[in-house]
């Protein structure tokens, strides 16, 4: 048993350029401080308090002042938001009212649309690597009519730092912590034309137990009153060794036979001889371009975005064959799946906008937008293949096999998967003012959408697999605000939203069932959402309170299993012709969800040393009587299974009449984040001598119970609650800061998630598939504690 923490280092570097005419967005404290925050959640410059739907933003300054370095970590502080790398280390998990967005079940078509400087983007880009961010917005509820692609249940912006025009400066950042970690961030302003044209050089290198990452920028210049521009580059490197978090089936249900290692949580341990082995390459490209004229602009934003992977993922992941093979030249402890996969995005937005207000009381945006995607993907798939082992699994000892290294071998079998997809839009979003208090705004998007795609296994193509479709929808969005006074303002909206199906890449039957397919195959989901809220301040701005309520309709969401997977009969090449055997997969299908929901905000300066606010959420999203694959086999009876055995080929197509798979009817919840979460954030300063302060803030993040898969008895999670420290003293013009810093403080550990059976690793004989059950299952674990100290010091336009 190997320990699971890798050391690994990050570095990287940005340039940004920036000419004349640009507004710089002003950086202003967090949550906890009752100040109007500018975003640009409807392409204007605002504050978060006029716009009429729910905007968290996160700015430079929380992201300094609560020690945020991973981008999953801004959802400490924007309640109701989770975010989470995949076990494999590639995709990406993310929630939010009431619906999880997953890699691995909505492909490139997410429930959340993410952008970097207004371009959109694959998640797994933006959860590499944070650093010199200008600041993050998160839009809840469906988006689409005013930015880039539709998405349902809402957006995250990033913005980078822009240049400075006037000014030289710039800041260095150093942070280390007590988990073998340090971090080392700066960037440098250098107006190179005053007023017209500044380049930003950022760059981060970081030693962590994670991954490892560059980063570049690039620029461009037009020196032209009227016209400005922006433009960057990065590229990344991350590798990668990861071993996956185990735990023995034993310790939480006593029935089932000790592991050869008992493993608990705490020990956050691994059982595999080998880890995933994941290399990720990265080249983003973002230009921008405004030209304001007659009271009207336009704007013009592109990008391109080149991603390869390359991946080794071993798929005895409860070490099934154990340390009776360690000699075999095959090693069969580390055979698994290989990935290698190449993906390029292109996407262009033009717009036309008005700078001001048409007659007095129009506000104006129509555009069109293009987004090209190209993945294809190589899969190659191992499998042990021992001609000589007994006909039970049980008696598949190496006893049975006098030489197991020239009665056995590996089988490989090759999959590809190609396509392309193409969307292009046209959109517009008209709001209409009547007098100062009222306004009423719509929108709509014309998507049109086309896709096609191939696989082959073994060489061979597989027509149930083939994709060629091309779709035509209409989105909208709607809301009407009052301001009944100049500090409470209400309103109510309505949209809609659309997303492509997906389309499944793996190892399945050659020859598909129907009921197989339509869980490889979805049909695109649609959306509808309503929503109401107010947004109030009090005692001279210094109080502020935000409410909002909403409810969300889903046909076809893409909704992935929970647990360990789904049992089914897999139709595949071996050494001897075909062969049925039994694998496990998390399949996903398309079913109808409801969600319900309330957020809520409060933000209050007690004085000039002493703020604090509060945000929470809770949100209910659940399957409406959907169709999802299930191990319904023993007995038959339209539940699913909750013993945790492993089907025979003829068990299942006994009970399913010849399918290779069940169906289950659910109504279960859609998302296994927590229904209620909420955070606290506060900071109390004073000074220390006459041009430096000392403070104390400090972060609680709260989660409430979550009762997930019904049909795992050992997956719910208690309340928990992770806090922060943080103390300092900082100089008053920002020049210099020292911090300590502590997170986790009481070392709260909860288990996250846990399969609801044991590890299984598929093998071959001369008489069919095996299945091996293993004596572990798969978890997952919040953080550990950690702490630290940071310095800082900038200088300048910083």
């Amino acid at each position: 048993m190997k320990k699971i923490a890798v050391l690994a280092a990050l570095s990287g570097a940005s340039i940004m350029v920036m000419t004349a005419a640009t507004p710089v967005m002003a950086q202003q404290s967090g949550a906890t401080v009752a100040e109007d925050i500018i975003v640009t959640a409807r392409r204007k410059d605002e504050t978060a308090q006029d716009v009429p739907l729910v905007v968290n933003a996160v700015t430079a300054d929380t992201l300094q002042k609560l020690n945020i370095r991973d981008f999953r970590d801004i959802s400490t502080v924007v309640p109701g938001l989770q975010l989470s790398t995949n076990a494999n280390g590639i995709g990406t998990t993310s929630s939010v009212r009431g619906v999880n967005y997953d890699v691995n079940a909505s492909g490139n078509n997410g429930t959340i649309e993410f952008y970097l400087n207004d371009a959109p983007l694959a998640s797994g880009i933006l959860f590499q690597s944070m650093f010199d961010v200008g600041q993050i917005e998160v839009l809840r509820g469906p988006q689409g009519t005013l930015r880039g692609r539709a998405s349902p249940s809402g957006s995250i912006t990033v913005t980078s730092h822009r240049p400075n025009l006037q000014e030289l400066g710039g800041y260095v950042s150093a942070n280390i912590n007590d988990l073998h970690g340090a971090n080392l961030n700066g960037a440098l302003n250098i107006p190179i034309i005053k007023d017209v044209l500044a380049i930003r050089v950022a760059g981060i290198v970081e030693k962590n137990e994670g991954n490892r990452i560059r980063s570049i920028n690039d620029p461009a210049f037009v020196p032209y009153n009227r016209f400005s521009a922006f433009a960057s580059y990065q590229g990344m490197v991350v590798n990668s060794r990861i071993f996956d978090q185990r735990e023995s089936v034993n310790v939480v249900d006593g029935t089932q036979p000790a592991s050869p290692v008992t493993i608990r949580a705490e020990d956050r341990r691994g059982v595999t001889d080998a880890p995933r082995r994941i290399r990720q390459k990265f080249d983003i490209y973002n230009w921008q371009g405004e030209y304001r004229f007659a009271g009207q602009k336009v704007n013009y934003v592109g990008s391109y975005t080149k991603q390869h992977l390359v991946s080794f993922q071993p798929s005895d992941t409860g070490d099934f064959f154990g340390a009776a093979y360690p000699s075999s030249p095959l090693n069969f402890q580390t055979f698994g799946q290989a990935t290698d996969t190449y993906s390029m995005q292109e996407s262009h937005e033009l717009r036309l906008s008005s700078d001001e207000q048409l007659f007095g009381m129009v506000d104006y945006v129509v555009g069109g937008f293009v987004n090209r995607l190209e993945s294809p993907t190589n899969l190659t798939t191992q499998t042990p293949f021992f001609a000589a082992f007994a006909p039970s699994p049980a008696a598949a000892t190496p006893t049975s096999c006098l030489a197991p290294t020239t009665c056995s071998s590996i089988i490989t079998t090759p999959i590809t998967r190609g396509g392309r997809t193409i969307e292009r839009s046209l959109f517009g979003n008209l709001t209409v003012h009547l007098g100062d208090a009222t306004e009423i705004s719509g929108g709509l998007r014309y998507i049109n959408y086309k896709s096609y795609a191939f696989l082959t296994i073994n060489g061979a193509m597989i027509p149930d697999a083939k994709e060629d479709v091309n779709f035509n929808t209409v989105i909208y969005s709607g809301s009407v605000k009052h301001n009944f006074t100049e500090n409470l303002m209400a309103y109510a909206s309505i949209g809609s939203s659309w997303r492509p199906g997906l389309s499944v890449t793996g190892d399945f039957s050659l020859n598909r069932t129907a009921l197989e397919n339509s869980f490889l195959i979805l049909s695109p989901e649609k959306s509808k959402s309503y929503e109401i809220g107010f947004k109030s301040s009090f005692l001279d701005k210094r109080l502020r309170l935000n409410v909002s309520a909403f409810h969300q309709d889903f046909q076809n969401y893409p909704f992935r299993v929970p647990g360990s997977g789904v049992f089914y009969v897999s139709n595949d090449l071996s050494r001897t012709g075909p062969v049925d055997s039994v694998k496990s997969f998390n399949f996903v299908g398309a079913v109808p969800v409801k969600v319900d929901g309330v957020e809520g905000e409060l933000a209050f300066r007690a004085s000039d040393a002493w703020n604090f606010g509060v945000q929470a959420s809770y949100a209910r999203g659940k399957v409406q009587n959907g169709l999802v694959p299930c191990n319904d086999y023993s007995p038959r009876d339209g539940v699913p299974d909750s013993n945790s055995s492993v089907p025979t080929v003829q068990g299942i197509r006994t009970a399913t009449g010849g399918d290779n798979i069940s169906g289950c009817r659910t109504n279960v919840r859609s998302s296994y984040a927590p229904l209620f979460s909420a955070n606290l954030q506060s900071e109390y300063s004073l000074p220390v001598s006459g041009s430096a302060d000392g403070y104390l803030r400090g972060l609680v993040t709260y989660y409430g119970d979550s009762q997930n898969d019904p049909t795992n008895a050992v997956d719910d999670v208690k309340a928990y609650a992770l806090v922060n420290l943080y103390a300092g003293v900082r100089d008053n013009s920002g020049a210099w800061e020292v911090s300590i810093y502590g997170k986790n403080i009481f070392n709260t550990q909860r288990v996250l998630s846990r399969s609801s059976t044991a590890l299984t690793t598929s093998y071959a004989t001369a008489l069919g598939g095996q299945t091996g059950t293993t004596s572990y299952r798969e978890i997952s674990m919040t953080a550990p504690q950690e702490f630290g100290v940071n310095l800082r010091y900038a200088f300048g336009s910083r």
